[in-house]
């Protein structure tokens, strides 16, 4: 306990005085009345008496000091200065009482009693007068009183005795006394208890008042009533009540399931960890909640509410309330506004929670503000009622409704209209920013991929927006399917181009191109591209186009492509694609990839582009250019023209007097007709080839000055010409044996696929020779059908004479037989000659093989030799310029590796035939068999 001393010189009669022992405080309330005759106690230190103390003089009548201690005091001890009488003169009494906290008397005791003093319970009175002055300690006029106490009350009672009318001067020193005082906190226990008005169970004494009070329950479930005055209470751990009472509270349930009420006032409640239940009763109060699943009514005024961690009910009630979700209060919340203008402060990890903001009393409306969310969100405010949505941040999803103002957050937002979809409002909108170039760059976004123009199924775009101002500066912009969307703080000026309503996420207008993706489309009827293009949807706006005249960019990927009515411009673009162009005069490009082109009606005009294409002109006069790769081209009906380009291509006029080119490489013409105009080209791997397989009788008129070049007839039964076509740059392919033919070798016949390089062959003219290389070449089944030409011939036994060939022989369709009797000297004046098989077709037992697949073998020695396969002869590879040119580069490279010589400088001279060659013209005059 702290030691006190109470100085009546600096307390005075009349005060709220504090007593200080080192850190501690003890204060003291003193009042003192005056009587009837207008007497009172003074406080002096000096002057008569000069002596510290609470004096009084010439007393009447009564005059009371009472002095009320903050804290119990005991140990009190201190002086009743002068106490004396002189008969008739003055007579001194004094009455002191003591009471504790409860109100009962306490024991007051009296020490140095003499002859002159008399002591009656509490009562002192003076029986004589030891001396005529003023006395003051330690004199025989004064007595030392004690009170062990406890008390909280000390009273005087300064009055006259009985033997004079009049008291004489006396008085109370300075006095001392013991005490614990209160720290101005209530302080609970670690059982729970009931702390009110009437709780005595602190430590210190300190009580409950009607104040400002500092309540520490601590542990255990505590009931609590802090009453009037500004609280400040904290439950500790445990399921806890409080109940604020009126004034400005500030509340802590702390740990534990606790249920707070902050009652009147403007009230801060901290729910602390756990379930907490708080009604906030009057005033403009905040809650915040901790971990747990929070029920929270703001009730009355304007409240504020934070949840906290856990799934939480937060009700403002009446008010202008503002309710917080996300930040430190993540979890899966209900926040009801009530009545009145509410506010949802919607900050990070939100939760799934569900906002309502019931629109009852409401002057400006409820506000859903997302102002403090980093991420990007979508909201969807597709809902009828513009105050129904949701929005999420990917993560989290939250519902709300009965909102009237959406404030957006600080990420990239996006908004989900619908028709229908009533006029929303938003603030916060970040408008496009202008690049400088014409171009703009978005940041919050429009989705409207379920608005139309037309309450169906036609998207809007930026020509179906209609940008104006809502009266305020604001920019409303106004759908056709009855949506409509404000954004407030954005200009209309900011948002009113279709550039700029493009960078906020609507579709463009048409642009006049129907435009496909990057992966596999399906563009025909019904088709519309991100910009509303359409096929044959009269919309036609480009300079030169009308109605259903369409433009088409595919794009990558494996399309499909429809271009429908009117003269149609079509680029498959990269991919394997297949275009039909359909009625109209169209102009299809396919592109890179094997492409398949189809005109059909119109006089078109088709591009392959890069790729094994295929082409088809349909009716019309159509033009076909198969550009780079392996294409095939079929002009079909009208006079068409087709330019095969690079690459080994298929050429096939069709109906019709058409012009064909092959361009460079290896082209075939197939189907072809009278009037039909043939340019073989020479560049490249140059052999150009006329298959006429299916035309009848016809003859052919080679150009004396260029076997490459002539003429071809068409001949009736009676052999007369019905009509003509012309070719230039007409080579023949590469002669060879095929697989199965049997070779006579230094040791016996063995099929020609078993042959290599070093094998020893007979020859006609130079006995027994080794190969110096061998070739093969396979003809594949697209090449097959492509270019029938190709197929080999077939030369029965015996078809060339008695055992000559001795076993079926096929070779291919150029490869020369070794035949001569006396027709070839009577008609040629040769006893041998070299004819080509196709030549003998015709003959009894030669015929085309028709055939899928073949393989050509070419076997070549040191020159060109007359070799014995089946029992016929027949020529060996010879290496001139047109063959080599049918070779692959391997092939060449191989052969210019063995006769150097040969590179750059093919020619008859360095393989000189070994045999003359005829026409078959010629082959014809030898009409029988050769033996």
């Amino acid at each position: 306990m702290a030691i006190f001393t109470l100085d009546w010189a600096n307390a005075g009669p009349n005060a709220d005085y504090s007593m200080v022992s080192g850190a501690d405080t003890l204060g003291v309330s003193i009042t003192t009345d005056t009587n009837a005759e207008g007497q009172t106690a003074e406080a002096k230190a000096t002057g008569s008496p000069s002596a510290d103390g609470l004096w009084v003089s010439g007393l009447t009548s009564a005059v009371t000091t009472t002095m009320t201690f903050d804290s119990e005091v005991s140990n009190l001890s201190f002086e009743v200065f002068d106490l004396d009488q002189s008969t008739g003169a003055w007579d001194d009494r004094i009455t002191i009482i003591a009471k504790n906290a409860a109100g009962a008397e306490v024991l007051v005791s009296f020490s140095d009693l003499d002859g002159l003093h008399t002591a009656t319970g509490n009562q002192l009175d003076a029986d004589g007068n030891a001396s005529t002055g003023v006395e003051t300690s330690g004199a025989d006029d004064s007595v030392t009183v004690n009170i062990a106490g406890p008390i909280t009350e000390l009273v005087f009672v300064f009055d006259n005795g009985e033997s004079a009318d009049n008291s004489g001067i006396f008085g109370i020193s300075a006095m001392t006394m013991s005490a614990s005082p209160a720290n101005g906190i209530v302080e609970g226990t670690a059982n729970g208890e009931l702390i009110d008005l009437a709780y005595t169970g602190d430590p210190d004494g300190d009580m409950v008042t009607t104040g400002d009070d500092v309540i520490e329950a601590y542990g255990g479930d505590d009931t609590i009533f802090a009453n009037e005055g500004n609280d400040s209470v904290s439950a500790g751990d445990g399921n806890d009540f409080i109940s604020g009472g009126k004034g400005d509270d500030t509340l802590y349930g702390d740990a534990g399931d606790d249920t707070i009420n902050g009652d009147e006032g403007n009230d801060v409640i901290y729910g602390g960890d756990g379930a907490d239940t708080s009604e906030m009763g009057t005033g403009n109060d905040t809650f915040w909640g901790g971990a747990g699943d929070d029920w929270v009514n703001g009730d009355y005024g304007n409240d504020t509410l934070h949840g906290g961690t856990g799934d939480d009910f937060l009700r403002g009630s009446y008010g202008n309330d503002t309710i917080y979700s996300g930040g430190a209060g993540e979890g899966d919340d209900y926040l009801w506004g009530g009545y009145n203008d509410d506010t949802f402060i919607i900050e990070n990890n939100f939760g799934n929670d569900s906002i309502s903001g019931e629109d009852q009393q409401e002057v400006y409306g409820d506000v859903l503000d997302m102002s403090g969310v980093t991420y990007n969100l979508t909201i969807d405010l597709t809902n009828v009622n513009p105050g129904i949505g949701t929005f999420t941040d990917g993560t989290y999803l939250a519902d709300f409704n009965g909102i009237e103002h959406i404030v957006l957050g600080a990420g990239i937002d996006t908004l989900q209209l619908a028709d229908f979809g009533g006029a929303d409002r938003v603030e916060g909108f970040t408008a496009p920013t202008d690049n400088g170039d014409g171009t703009f760059t978005g940041h919050d976004q429009l989705d409207v991929s379920a608005l139309t123009n037309d309450g169906g199924s036609t998207p809007v775009t930026t020509a179906d927006v209609v940008v104006t101002d809502d009266g305020s500066g604001n920019a409303l912009l106004t759908f056709p399917g009855g949506e409509s969307i404000t954004l407030v703080g954005v200009p209309p000026s900011a948002v009113d181009s279709p550039a700029e309503l493009e960078a906020i996420g609507i579709p463009p207008a048409p642009d006049g191109i129907v435009s496909g993706t990057a992966g596999a489309d399906t563009i025909s009827f019904g088709y519309v591209d991100a910009d509303g293009d359409f096929i044959d949807n009269g919309d036609a706006s480009l300079p030169g186009e009308f109605g259903d005249d369409d433009i088409v960019e595919a794009g990558a990927g494996n399309d499909t492509i429809n271009a429908g009515f009117g003269n149609d411009e079509v680029d498959a673009g990269a991919g394997d694609d297949y275009v039909e162009g359909w009625v109209g005069d169209d102009m299809l490009s396919g592109a890179d990839g094997d492409d398949t082109l189809l005109g059909q009606d119109g006089d078109d005009t088709l591009s392959g582009g890069l790729g094994a294409d295929s082409l088809g002109g349909g009716e019309g006069n159509d033009s076909l250019a198969g550009d780079a790769g392996a294409d095939i081209l079929h002009g079909d009906y009208g006079q068409d023209t087709l330019t095969g380009g690079t690459g080994n291509d298929t050429l096939d006029g069709g109906i019709g007097a058409d012009t064909m080119t092959g361009g460079d490489d290896q082209d075939t013409f197939v189907n072809v007709g009278a009037g039909d105009q043939i340019f073989g080209g020479e560049g490249g791997d140059d052999y150009d080839v006329i298959d006429m397989t299916g035309a009848g009788p016809y003859s052919v008129n080679y150009d004396p000055l260029n076997s490459e070049n002539g003429t071809i007839d068409f001949l009736d039964t009676g052999g007369n010409v019905t009509g003509s076509l012309s070719f230039e740059g007409i080579e023949d392919i590469v002669p060879c044996f095929t697989p199965g033919s049997l070779i006579s070798t230094a040791t016996g016949l063995v099929p020609v696929e078993k042959l290599s390089v070093g094998t020893k062959i007979i020859t006609r003219d130079n006995g027994f020779q080794k190969i110096r290389w061998i070739g093969h070449r396979t003809i594949d089944r697209r090449w097959m059908n492509a270019s029938p030409c190709l197929q080999p011939v077939l030369i029965r036994k015996d078809a060339l004479g008695d055992g000559n060939p001795s076993a079926d022989l096929m070779v291919s369709p150029n490869h020369r037989i070794l035949v001569g009797d006396a027709n070839t000297i009577a008609y040629l004046g040769e006893s041998e000659v070299l004819v080509a098989a196709k030549h003998l077709v015709g003959r009894p037992g030669v015929s085309r093989a028709a055939v899928s697949q073949i393989t050509y073998i070419h076997m070549m020695f040191s020159q060109h030799e007359i070799v014995y396969s089946n029992n016929s002869w027949s020529e060996s590879f010879q290496p001139g310029d047109h063959i080599m040119s049918g070779l692959d580069s391997d092939q060449r490279d191989e052969i210019f590796t063995l006769f150097p010589e040969l590179e750059g400088r093919v020619d008859p001279t360095l393989f000189p035939i070994a045999r003359r060659v005829i026409r078959k013209h010629e082959a014809r005059i030898l009409g029988k068999p050769w033996t």
